[in-house]
């Protein structure tokens, strides 16, 4: 089923902290079906895939979400075991790899009445926590992406069934997925039309040579004097995904927020002072031409109380 028009869902951000990750235990484990098919969701700045698993009190809803073409997602998991005090909490990932789970920094909040945390992660992602952070000030942060990983072919996503999560509170849980080849084949052309909607073509842009890369620090482009007001009276804090559209000349022509797990007031924040101060070497095309093409990152923004 695939659906052009997409809600978005606020997400309030809690207090910054972290919760380790517990190891991934089969006994005891939660094992919930999945309820129905998946959805394929357009937004305009993403796709989703949405599931849902479990009954009334123990729903959870998972979603994969998705901006450019990559073997990465952001994971999306809803439901009262997501529930957490703090904003930052580790998460154990198991979808069936050979080395074993994946640990993981989730973002906590909530999503009206129901608990999320958010991740970034992939199918063949093992080991340690990996999302990084750039210190800008005692403020704001910059988060790096994760390292580059191999390529999942289609089998590979076909092979995967099922999730298992592990809790910092030491319970886990075991989403039966079934075969996530299908879906993620929709979630690709989902994608490959996201980026037309942009103005691109997703071809083109996978075959860039080069990709834009900024020539002044992405660490000044935002200050503590760029904290929204209203953010440091409520106490706010939050986490924003971005994606810049760089010209052939390398100038920022617009600036769009792809996910706020944020307050309002810091999607301007953000977009108006990055565009203001980013400056790139544009991308090339096949043949070593500078081209339009666009730059995703994100942006902590962390309360100083």
């Amino acid at each position: 089923m695939i659906q052009r028009n997409f809600r978005k869902i606020a997400v309030t951000v809690l207090t910054t902290a972290i919760l380790a990750a517990q190891p991934v235990n089969a006994e005891g484990t939660a094992v919930l079906s999945r309820n129905g098919g998946w959805e394929v969701q357009y937004d305009a700045e993403a796709c989703h895939l949405i599931g849902a698993f479990g009954h009334k009190d123990n729903e959870v809803l998972v979603r994969f979400s998705r901006s450019e073409r990559s073997d990465f997602f952001r994971l999306a998991l809803y439901g009262k075991p997501f529930a957490s005090s703090v904003a930052e909490n580790a998460l154990a990932l198991d979808f069936g790899q050979e080395k074993g789970p994946a640990v993981v920094t989730a973002q906590a909040g909530m999503a009206g009445q129901r608990p999320v945390m958010i991740a970034t992660t992939s199918f063949a992602s093992t080991g340690k926590a990996e999302t990084v952070s750039m210190s800008i000030s005692d403020m704001v942060k910059v988060m790096s992406k994760p390292a580059p990983r191999p390529v999942i072919t289609s089998d590979q996503e076909a092979a995967v069934t099922r999730l298992i999560i592990g809790l910092p509170n030491g319970s886990s849980l075991n989403l039966q997925l079934g075969s996530m080849g299908a879906p993620m084949a929709k979630m690709r052309v989902c994608v490959d039309d996201l980026i037309r909607s942009w103005g691109y073509d997703p071809e083109a842009i996978s075959s860039l040579s080069a990709k834009p890369v900024p020539i002044n620090s992405p660490a000044n482009w935002l200050t503590h004097q760029d904290y929204p007001k209203l953010g440091l009276v409520r106490g706010h804090s939050g986490v924003i995904r971005y994606r810049l559209d760089i010209d052939e000349k390398g100038k920022v022509r617009k600036c769009a927020i792809l996910e706020q797990l944020a307050a309002p007031e810091f999607k301007d924040a953000t977009c108006s002072n990055i565009s203001r101060r980013a400056k790139f070497k544009p991308a090339q095309d096949g043949q070593g031409k500078p081209t339009n093409a666009y730059y995703t990152s994100s942006v902590r923004w962390l309360y100083p109380g």
